[in-house]
């Protein structure tokens, strides 16, 4: 009797199965998260790309940067540009693209692991 020999991925294939798992989990997943910072930076990105929305007193005072978050605001002005600034999109593409650079950092953390 042949033993059973599992042969391993191919390598190209491990970042896509990890984008997939992530954006998946982006869009399925039904829980409500919202730590501060998480939510400071959307309001904030929103009030960039369209000028309204609420602004905490660490914004006010300038405690906070806005390197993180102007992704957040290229991104909704991107969508609006495609006339996709709808509730829906506006509330899964910010995860979304959490979820691809999970998937880059999935993916690092796995090379690293195999030097």
């Amino acid at each position: 009797m042949k033993a059973l020999r599992i042969r391993p991925w191919p390598e190209r294939r491990v970042p896509a199965h990890a984008l997939a798992f992530r954006v998946a989990n982006a869009l399925l997943v039904c829980t409500y998260f919202n730590p501060n910072e998480h939510w400071q930076c959307l309001e904030v990105g929103h009030r960039v790309a369209f000028g309204y929305d609420h602004l905490t007193w660490e914004w006010k005072r300038g405690l906070r940067g806005y390197l993180h978050l102007l992704i957040f605001a290229a991104l909704y002005k991107f969508l609006a540009f495609l006339h996709l600034d709808t509730p829906w999109f506006m509330a899964m593409a910010p995860r979304l693209l959490q979820s691809v650079f999970a998937s880059f950092g999935d993916q690092h953390t796995r090379n690293a692991g195999s030097r």
